[in-house]
């Protein structure tokens, strides 16, 4: 639930207006079902083998999925920070014209 914050940002930035609606909709059944998931396994997992090696595996399995992941998309790791919104060009005032709120 921690980086279901994170990962709407990014979908949000990067994915072009016209289909935004439909990619967050799909991203948003993919979180969900994922975090279920990560609950079944380790409850699975600890009911079986125990409490130390399910957290172990779970843990090795975490670091797995980062190693590949970084792996196959390394421009994630190498963007650093979200990119800013876009902002619009607006019109702004010549030196000769007042600023004013009233327009």
């Amino acid at each position: 639930m921690y980086k279901t914050p994170f990962i709407n940002l990014l979908v949000q930035l990067q994915t072009p207006d016209e289909i935004r609606g439909r990619v967050s909709s799909v991203s948003a059944v993919f979180v969900g079902e994922s975090n279920e998931l990560g609950e079944l396994e380790p409850g699975i997992a600890a009911a079986w083998q125990g409490l130390g090696p399910a957290v172990a595996i779970s843990g090795g399995t975490t670091l797995l999925v980062t190693a590949v992941w970084y792996t196959l998309f390394p421009q994630l790791a190498k963007m650093g920070r979200l990119p800013g919104p876009k902002l619009q060009q607006t019109h702004s005032p010549t030196p000769s014209q007042p600023r004013s709120c009233y327009r």
